[in-house]
């Protein structure tokens, strides 16, 4: 038996668009977004209805594309379909399923699904529904990042600010006058501004030490430098939290990547740690001489 073909559906001609005023298409296309949305929402009602009257044995897909749908627009419909579950389920009410775009009700069967890196129940789903301001947005942070958006902003900027703080120059050190320790200003008492008139200065006299004797220069002591700033335990902190931040958002993979390198570091560091307490409990510390023995 041949199949019968089906009806064209009348389209607008490019003809037509072409020739409407820019107002007029716009308030077309809005138009056609609106009805798109809501077909999209009845074509999922609707899926709910046949496959609670399916016979036995038969498939809603193969059913559907015997109807005239793609397989794409099944496979479309099936995301409408599952979030239906919400409204069966008492947890929104159908009035709001009926303004679920298709990202949204794509977004929530994301996150409701194992591959969520925040994984919600129905209930978390219905409460960030009731409460979010840019739900697309939230949906795909929490499927993607398993935090909100707006926490994922925050994220964002806390890694840049950590990094500019890690790229930033060390502020130079300023010697305490106090301390002892040599600056780099000249010493009053053998400022050349300092001598008698008549008299020269060492730079003017030259060298007057006899051959074969050492000059000042080659005697005095080498001149001790300021020693440089040494990192505390705010900079460590600071980069444990920035890297914490970036670990959150890497892969699997790449985790798998660093964590050999994660574990080197944290064996360095341990002796030091074993040793910290062991001083503060007024005990030895156990080094690898006496763990081999």
């Amino acid at each position: 038996m041949p199949k019968k073909a089906t009806p064209a559906i009348a389209v607008i001609p490019m003809a037509e668009v072409l020739s409407m005023k820019q107002a007029d298409r716009l308030s077309a296309i809005s138009e056609r977004a609106r009805s798109h949305q809501r077909t999209f929402i009845e074509m999922g009602k609707l899926r709910r209805g046949i496959e609670a009257n399916l016979k036995a044995g038969q498939n809603i897909t193969d059913v559907l594309v015997k109807a005239g749908l793609s397989k794409g627009t099944v496979s479309n419909t099936s995301y409408a379909a599952k979030v239906f579950d919400l409204v069966e389920a008492g947890h929104i009410p159908e009035a709001t399923y009926d303004t679920f775009t298709f990202s949204v009700c794509l977004g929530i069967v994301r996150v409701l699904g194992p591959m969520a890196k925040a994984r919600l129940n129905q209930g978390e789903v219905a409460a960030l529904v009731a409460n979010s301001t840019e739900l697309e947005d939230d949906l795909d942070a929490l499927y993607e990042h398993g935090m909100t958006a707006a926490d994922r902003r925050e994220a964002e900027a806390k890694t840049a600010a950590a990094k500019a703080a890690a790229d930033a120059p060390a502020p130079a050190a300023t010697p305490d006058p106090d301390s002892g320790q040599p600056t780099d200003q000249p010493d009053p008492a053998h400022s050349p501004d300092q001598s008698e008139p008549g008299q020269s200065t060492e730079a003017e006299s030259g060298d007057q030490s006899e051959p074969g004797q050492s000059t000042e220069a080659d005697t005095a002591p080498a001149k001790k430098t300021a020693p440089d700033d040494k990192p505390t335990a705010k900079d460590a902190l600071q980069l444990l939290d920035a890297l914490e931040t970036v670990l959150m958002e890497l892969s699997d993979a790449d985790v798998e990547l660093v964590r050999p390198r994660i574990v080197q570091v944290a064996c360095l560091v341990e002796p030091k740690v074993v040793q910290f307490v062991a001083a503060s409990e007024g005990k030895p510390a156990m080094g690898k001489k006496a763990v081999a023995a």
